[in-house]
């Protein structure tokens, strides 16, 4: 029979083992629950005695993690305009006229655009409440 490990420092399931494995020091093995689905392991706590189900636990989990996705998202999207600000720095110091070219000034403001929409979209996961939602969010920067 299945067992859930439980991780008594976060009271979580880190994990699912076999009969006759022996935990380590700061775990516990205990029964899986007949409803108990391995997609919904975030919604299941240790309440000291056994796993109980908590939507909300899976809930603030998935946002936790979308919102850790949008803030890995936006770093790529404004790590992907260092080549042109470095760029519109060295056209600005070789002293060309800026006809026709992207300043400086231009691309930090695309790069704090993404940063504003970032947080923007992190607060629209916030105020989400189930978490299909969540993990079907999507979100695009706006200038």
């Amino acid at each position: 029979m299945k067992k859930a490990i439980i991780d008594l420092n976060t009271n979580a399931i880190v994990g699912i083992a076999n009969d006759g494995i022996a935990p380590e020091k700061h775990q516990v093995f205990i029964d899986l629950p007949e409803d108990f689905n391995p997609d919904d392991v975030a919604e299941w706590v240790y309440d000291g005695i056994g796993l109980t189900r908590d939507p909300v636990a899976g809930l603030n989990r998935a946002k936790t993690a979308r919102k850790a996705r949008i803030k890995q998202e936006a770093r790529a999207l404004i790590e992907a305009l260092d080549w042109r600000l470095e760029r519109a720095r060295e056209r600005d110091e070789a002293g060309m006229g800026i006809a026709n070219r992207e300043t400086a000034s231009e691309v930090l403001a695309m790069r704090e655009a993404i940063r504003k929409s970032s947080s923007e979209a992190e607060e629209a996961v916030e105020a989400l409440t189930d978490v299909a939602s969540v993990q079907a969010f999507g979100w695009s920067v706006t200038p």
